[in-house]
């Protein structure tokens, strides 16, 4: 299952290790979004860690660790997915037919939400409404200029807030 880290503004980035285990039990590459480096999506972690340890500590970031249901294994198919100067992620499976080597995050974002963001806004009761149609038990971000909006339940843990914790049991049960 992904993962999604929300580091909010005024904390640190996330340590190195904590990262490599979400890594570990999402192997499929990772993501990130911020206002001062944009998006950013590797399969290779130290690249990743290069990259998202010059996040400032100011501002608000999101992160993804994919774990690969639909569409392959590439940093193309990584999260976020940014469009128009929106960007999303996920964390769960959608019934949305993925459309070519797409993910079924990115058919969903593309063709669902995106357009009524775009139209309605970020906070708009439209939004929630679409993403009332489509979310199940999964978990969404959605990021513009520096705002977030979430769907979804997240839990906070050592100030940021995360989609899940499995990381945190994966890392006990390989120890």
């Amino acid at each position: 299952m992904c993962v999604i880290v929300i580091k909010p503004a005024g904390r640190a980035m996330l340590r190195k290790q904590e990262l490599k285990e979400m890594h570990l039990c999402n192997p499929h590459g990772m993501g990130f979004v911020c206002e001062s480096l944009g998006t950013y999506k590797t399969l290779d972690f130290e690249d990743f860690w290069r990259h998202v340890k010059r996040v400032k500590r100011s501002e608000v970031c999101v992160i993804h660790f994919r774990y690969a249901t639909h569409g392959s294994v590439c940093a193309d198919n990584c999260h976020p997915f940014t469009h128009d100067g929106v960007s999303f992620v996920h964390n769960g499976i959608l019934s949305t037919p993925p459309r070519g080597d797409m993910t079924d995050s990115e058919t969903a974002f593309v063709d669902y939400f995106l357009p009524v963001l775009k139209r309605h806004g970020l906070y708009s009761p439209e939004l929630a409404w679409i993403v009332s149609r489509k979310i199940g038990y999964s978990k969404f971000v959605f990021y513009e200029n520096g705002q977030i909006r979430t769907f979804g339940r997240f839990t906070e843990y050592d100030g940021c807030f995360y989609s899940n914790l499995n990381h945190l049991h994966f890392a006990r049960w390989v120890s």
